[in-house]
């Protein structure tokens, strides 16, 4: 870590942190020591389960992220945007189970939400999902999470297997999915209810 300390302001020009798989870079500055003003730029990987455990997302279970991302704020206000992809995530819940992902998406986090748009994940036995996940209150009690992606030629056997018990996951139909799908929560993942309206093609 380097760190150049002025009378009012301190400038750090480099900094490493890993933890596990996760590995950041960053650089950034403070100013105002009285009523400080900060910056932050950081690339790096972090470990999903980690963002699991910072945000209370329900189902992130695992996977690398890849971030580029910049930030500014003060002690009560802050936005941190930028973008990411992650390869080998999986999104496990009681009603759905998807392992093998690799995504995008564009991040925008305040102190009062998490919204990641313009996803677009590739399903490892083939397919993708586009979509949006958007999470109110997200540090609280009172947190409101959404995800809505629409689907386009995930297999029939991909689609049972997320959704369906073992016995169900390989029905013998050689056919694509495609249609819409959402997962919404409050308060934490014993409120979860997930839908899907989806259309076979041959």
């Amino acid at each position: 870590m380097q760190v150049d300390i002025g009378r009012n302001t301190a400038r750090l020009t480099s900094l490493q942190l890993q933890t596990g798989p996760s590995r950041l870079e960053a650089s950034g500055s403070l100013n105002n020591f009285a009523s400080p003003q900060w910056q932050v730029k950081a690339t790096g990987k972090i470990d999903i389960r980690e963002v699991a455990d910072l945000t209370a997302v329900p189902g992130l279970d695992r996977g690398i992220a890849a971030l580029q991302i910049s930030g500014q704020g003060n002690k009560t206000k802050w936005t941190i945007d930028g973008k990411g992809n992650v390869t080998g995530g999986s999104y496990v819940t009681p009603d759905v189970q998807v392992t093998g992902v690799n995504a995008e998406a564009v991040l925008h986090f305040t102190q009062d939400e998490l919204t990641l748009t313009q996803m677009r994940a590739k399903l490892h036995e083939g397919g993708t999902l586009d979509g949006e996940l958007r999470l109110l209150n997200w540090s609280d009690d009172q947190q409101q999470g959404s995800i809505h992606v629409n689907i386009a030629g995930v297999t029939l056997d991909s689609l049972m297997a997320a959704v369906t018990p073992r016995q169900y996951h390989d029905l013998g139909f050689d056919t694509a999915a495609t249609g819409a799908a959402s997962v919404e929560w409050k308060g934490n993942a014993d409120s979860l209810v997930a839908a899907a309206k989806v259309r076979l093609n041959p």
